[in-house]
C-alpha cells in the first residue's frame, strides 16, 4: 500500500472546524461534500502514489466506511473529473487526485513490486509532447485533450535483488560446472 505523507486529520476528530480543501472541489463539481467523499479525497491527497480501490478501503476503515461506499464515491469522484483513473496492466485501477499538487506528472511502474513513482521534472519531453501534439493537431485536424506516459520496468531495489539472484545462479552454475570436471 502507497505509504502517506502525512496523517489525515480533517474528519478525524471532529474537532477541526476548518473546511479541507477537498470540500470545495466537491461543490465546484455540483457535489455534495459527504464525509466518505471528502476522507477519500483526504487519503488520495496525502498518498504518495496512485492508490488502488483495495487499498484506499482498508486505509479508509478506520473511519468506518464501508467498502461499497468507498468504491461508489471513487466512481462519482471520477466522473466528476476529481480523481483521475489509471490502469498500469495490474488488472486493477489505481486512482489519484486530479490536477493535485503536484499537477501534469508521469509514473514509473515497477513490474515485479508493482510499485508505482510519480516522475516529476521531466521538462524537455513535456516540450517534445507539446510539439507532437500540435502537430497531430495541424496534420490530422484532430484535437488533443492531453497525453499520458507510463514506464514501466524495475525499480532500484528490485533490480537490484534481481542482479543479486542472477550472481547467486551464475555462481551455483560455475560450481557445478567445477564439480562435474
Amino acid at each position: 500500500m502507497p505509504k502517506l505523507r502525512n496523517t489525515i486529520s480533517h474528519m478525524s476528530n471532529g474537532t477541526d472546524d476548518t473546511e479541507p480543501p477537498i470540500a470545495g472541489q466537491l461543490r465546484s463539481a455540483g457535489l455534495r461534500a459527504t464525509r466518505a467523499r471528502i476522507a477519500i479525497g483526504e487519503a488520495l491527497t496525502e498518498a504518495d502514489a496512485p492508490m488502488g480501490l483495495a487499498d484506499l478501503a482498508t486505509l479508509l476503515e478506520h473511519q468506518q466506511l464501508p467498502r461499497s461506499t468507498v468504491f461508489r464515491a471513487v466512481s462519482e469522484l471520477t466522473t466528476a473529473g476529481i480523481l483521475n483513473r489509471y490502469e498500469f496492466e495490474e488488472g486493477f485501477a489505481r486512482y489519484e487526485i486530479a490536477n493535485g499538487a503536484r499537477g501534469h506528472h508521469h509514473h514509473f511502474i515497477c513490474r515485479e513490486c508493482r510499485g508505482v513513482l510519480d516522475l516529476d521534472g521531466l521538462g524537455e519531453l513535456e516540450r517534445h509532447m507539446g510539439r507532437a501534439e500540435a502537430s497531430i493537431e495541424t496534420t490530422h485536424g484532430h484535437v488533443v485533450e492531453g497525453h499520458r506516459l507510463d514506464l514501466f520496468g524495475l525499480c532500484s531495489r528490485c533490480a537490484s535483488d534481481a542482479k543479486k539472484a542472477q550472481d547467486r545462479n551464475a555462481g551455483r552454475n560455475s560450481d557445478k560446472r567445477g564439480n562435474r570436471q
